[in-house]
């Protein structure tokens, strides 16, 4: 579904307020431009170089902990033994109550 039809349909606006790569995390919780994202990334780049909201160094756990979201996207790569790193993070993210789509799994 696009963002339009969640909207229409389900009265749903999603807004990514952090997002975490190899390079750290970028965290806003007023909401990141999901454009500017995808740019950095196109560039090469990592979401800690998001101007103003970057955290580099920051881990993805350290996201989920603390967050202020509703929703965690968990889209990480997995260890098929282990379940790590996506494990804690959606271990972390119920533990508070939110709710986990896990986009990969």
């Amino acid at each position: 579904m696009t963002e339009v039809r969640l909207k229409q349909r389900l009265g749903l606006r999603l807004v990514p307020v952090g997002v975490a790569d190899r390079s750290g995390a970028a965290v806003c919780p007023e909401g990141l431009d999901a454009r500017q994202l995808v740019e950095l990334k196109l560039k090469g780049q990592g979401v800690a170089a998001y101007p103003g909201w970057g955290r580099p160094g920051m881990h993805a756990l350290e996201l989920a902990a603390n967050a202020d979201a509703d929703v965690l996207l968990e889209a990480s790569p997995g260890n098929l033994q282990t379940g790590q790193p996506a494990l804690d993070c959606v271990q972390s993210a119920l533990r508070r109550g939110l709710h986990v789509v896990l986009a990969n799994k």
